[in-house]
């Protein structure tokens, strides 16, 4: 059995699933260097969804096509966007700074059927609170438009109106440059995304990513809670 990998119409490569532990967000993987892939996979037995990881996640990505469909997928949506990191798969290197427990993959939050990194955290005035990792992204970040991460607060803990910001951010260069996106806030309904333009970022800089994270920002006391982002993308 083989997976086959369509670009352009043409048949680029196959992977004979015969001989791994199949894992389907192994796309994203293939999505990092080939932007333009449209999936066809085809299984049985062994390899049918329900006896492998996250197929629920692989069959909704945009990417994905049908039998019937080769040759005729509309990338004008979607070619240039691309999973750095997400958490359906655990949270591989990521960490916390000043932070009461965590972090750790959680269900809680749930973005596009990807879950979430979340961490627990001790609401003060003026608190900063960061998740991040020093894992270097898998394919390269200069050329690309932004980054774009998707947020979320638990409902408890808050007092004294107290609200939650968040930026995103990188570090890069020798020096360990600091470059953030605008503070946006956070609510406990749904998803907000946190937009960083690497277009003000210099290039040769991009070539040299440090670190990357989302840092967090109270604006009054309360109790304890949970800070969340499910998934970071690049275009």
């Amino acid at each position: 059995m083989a997976n086959l990998i369509i670009l352009d119409g043409k048949l680029q490569f196959s992977i004979d699933c015969s001989i791994i532990n199949y894992e389907f967000l192994r796309i994203t993987t293939i999505q990092s260097k080939f932007p333009q892939v449209s999936y066809f996979v085809a299984w049985n037995d062994g390899w049918s969804p329900i006896r492998n990881k996250n197929a629920y996640a692989f069959f909704n990505n945009p990417r994905i096509i049908n039998r019937g469909q080769i040759g005729s997928v509309d990338r004008t949506t979607s070619s240039t966007s691309t999973i750095l990191y997400n958490f359906s798969n655990g949270i591989a290197e990521w960490k916390g700074s000043n932070i009461v427990d965590g972090p750790w993959q959680s269900n809680e939050f749930v973005f596009k059927s990807t879950d979430s990194l979340k961490a627990d955290i001790q609401l003060t005035a003026g608190g900063q609170y960061t998740l991040y990792t020093q894992q270097k992204p898998n394919f390269e970040i200069s050329g690309r438009k932004q980054l774009i991460a998707q947020a979320r607060t638990a409902s408890w803990g808050f007092a004294n109106n107290g609200q939650i910001t968040a930026k995103l951010y990188i570090k890069a260069g020798s020096s360990w440059t600091w470059f953030d996106s605008d503070s946006v806030q956070l609510n406990s309904n749904t998803a907000t995304a946190i937009v960083l333009d690497l277009n003000k970022i210099p290039s040769d800089k991009l070539y040299d990513i440090k670190e990357i994270g989302i840092q967090y920002e109270s604006n009054a006391y309360g109790d304890r809670t949970s800070v969340y982002f499910s998934c970071i993308t690049i275009e």
